[in-house]
């Protein structure tokens, strides 16, 4: 993540809105400058603060708009990236799936 710099000095710039940021406005989160009333929620416009922060894609929400946003569904799967290394296998998504998942271990053996 860069954080934007003025490129003949002065402050650093907001990631939302692009205006300059200075020492008593500052907010840092995730390696990113904000000013404090910049950093709100995307979906209810909640002021927020680092311990009340859920981070997707670079957007922030507030936990309880995260959760509605991206628990729709029940699960968090479709958020989440798998790091290689990280994890064997991922796990099957549908019933079917997981049969096959499991005759194939099977024939392995």
């Amino acid at each position: 993540p860069d954080i934007i710099m003025p490129k003949f000095g002065g402050a650093p710039k907001c990631r939302v809105c692009k205006k300059s940021v200075y020492a008593m406005e500052l907010m840092k989160y995730d390696d990113q400058i904000y000013h404090k009333t910049c950093f709100r929620c995307l979906e209810c416009k909640k002021v927020l603060l680092p311990k009340s922060v859920a981070m997707m894609s670079g957007d922030l929400y507030c936990k309880d708009c995260f959760k509605k946003k991206f628990k729709a569904r029940g699960k968090y799967d479709d958020i989440t990236a798998v790091v290689p290394g990280t994890q064997e296998k991922p796990k099957p998504s549908s019933k079917a799936e997981a049969k096959s998942v499991v005759k194939e271990e099977m024939k392995k053996a």
